[in-house]
């Protein structure tokens, strides 16, 4: 048996296929009718396909019913799958409540992770200074005191995510928010970065979980 879903003259369907007995094509609307079997009785004790069922759920929907069978080499019934829109999943209160545009520094030296962190908090408005090391991020910055670190944990040449969170804390403010993201799960390094005042998040890394901890930063600050 195969179950496919495919494209058939501009609609989308379900479809199933089977290699049993088929029938013949005057038998088409007889399948559909309550209790029917077709074949030897002998053999066949169950209670049908239950096609009856399906055709007039299909009805009420207002969905189309296909049906293709050859005798000897099986069947394949389709059932028309409705047209769909994607809705969009609602972002959580305290991600909605952070309009506020933030200047951003991150760093993280995987090309990929990093072009997919900058879109995700360029397109909820933010500005984001961006870099793959401590020193190129201190170099951007200009002078200008960011309103959050992001960095990476583990970066290139043996650099931490505590180096350039260090660095730039001590150039502009003690107390900067900053998060680390990373796979590690070693508990001295765990209550390590936590003694620091840093948030915390595991790789692989979710969008809506960084900005959700964005979010929590800037109203705890704030309070």
């Amino acid at each position: 048996m195969l179950i496919a879903c495919r494209r058939h003259r501009g609609k989308h369907w379900v479809e199933v296929w089977d290699t049993g007995i088929g029938f013949a094509e005057d038998q088409t609307g007889i399948i559909f009718e309550e209790f029917q079997q077709l074949g030897d009785d002998a053999r066949n004790r169950g209670s049908g396909l239950g096609l009856s069922i399906v055709a007039k759920a299909a009805a009420l929907l207002d969905l189309e019913i296909r049906v293709r069978s050859r005798p000897g080499r099986g069947s394949m019934f389709a059932v028309e799958l409705p047209p769909g829109a994607m809705v969009a999943a609602p972002l959580p209160a305290a991600v909605r409540g952070a309009t506020r545009q933030l200047r951003i520094a991150l760093v993280e030296d995987n090309a990929m992770a990093l072009e997919a962190m900058v879109l995700a908090l360029e397109s909820s408005r933010h500005e984001v200074i961006w870099a793959k090391s401590g020193r190129e991020l201190i170099d951007k910055l200009s002078q200008q005191a960011p309103d959050l670190v992001i960095s990476d944990y583990r970066l290139a040449a043996g650099e931490t995510g505590f180096d350039v969170i260090a660095a730039v804390r001590n150039l502009f403010a003690d107390h900067l928010p900053a998060i680390l993201i990373t796979g590690d799960t070693d508990p001295a390094v765990v209550r390590s970065m936590t003694d620091r005042g840093i948030a915390l998040l595991y790789k692989p890394l979710d969008m809506e979980a960084l900005q959700l901890a964005i979010a929590e930063l800037v109203e705890r600050r704030a309070g």
